[in-house]
């Protein structure tokens, strides 16, 4: 292939990527075009901080494929996962929007493919595309909400209640049907540290509650560690206890 049809290849390839991203699904071709004109595509490994707590914040990063750990550590390192974000998401746009530093870790769960515009870029995109600016700030809205039902939860519910929960909003936002609708499983691999760092507990109080739930038949977990919901009226009982 020539390189200029190469290049051609790369540049619809990203147009079309940034078009299944929400914040840039009401683009005109134009505006595609000057949000892969701004935008580099990057590849990290799983493991890698993509940025800690307290860095200063150097852009808006688009995750078009694999997941990515929001995470924050007490002076303990104990971990508190705050969300497990998929492709088509975005964030550190926080920072850059109120001139502080990074509020939370960002760590690559899985291998993945992100986009990143630099913060001038991103600012800039903002001013001058309303559009934009108001999708950015309906996907704040939504996750300060998120945060308001995290709260509740570790307010006014127990352990059981809790797992419960987060196994609910996760089958909701990674759900994947396997050709029976009432059977849904969650389409990624989470360690019982994992799901433990989710909820705000330890490893082994979650293997306790999971063994809980799988003896009364609410959920399966297969030996890749995906999660099948057997029962969802049953889980939903454990949040309103």
């Amino acid at each position: 292939m020539a390189t200029k049809d190469l290049q051609i290849t790369v540049a619809t390839r990203l147009r079309q990527a940034i078009r299944q991203v929400s914040i840039f699904s009401s683009l005109s071709s134009d505006g595609l075009d000057e949000i892969a004109a701004i935008a580099k595509v990057e590849t990290f490994r799983k493991g890698r901080f993509l940025f800690r707590k307290d860095d200063l914040a150097d852009g808006l990063y688009i995750i078009l494929r694999g997941l990515i750990k929001i995470t924050q550590f007490s002076h303990l390192r104990k971990a508190k996962t705050l969300a497990i974000l998929g492709a088509g998401t975005f964030f550190g746009e926080m920072a850059i929007i109120n001139e502080e530093r990074r509020s939370a870790s960002a760590i690559v769960l899985t291998d993945a493919e992100l986009l990143k515009i630099e913060k001038q870029d991103f600012k800039h995109l903002l001013a001058d595309n309303f559009d934009i600016t108001y999708a950015i700030l309906q996907q704040v809205c939504s996750r300060l909400r998120a945060a308001d039902r995290e709260i509740e939860d570790h307010t006014f519910k127990n352990i059981e209640g809790r797992l419960a929960s987060k196994l609910l909003q996760l089958a909701d936002q990674f759900k994947s049907n396997d050709g029976n609708v009432s059977d849904e499983f969650i389409a990624l691999s989470l360690t019982h540290q994992e799901l433990a760092d989710l909820v705000g507990t330890n490893r082994e109080t979650v293997s306790h509650k999971l063994g809980v739930f799988r003896k009364e038949g609410s959920v399966k977990i297969g030996n890749d560690r995906k999660l099948r919901i057997l029962d969802r009226e049953k889980l939903l009982s454990w949040t309103r206890q």
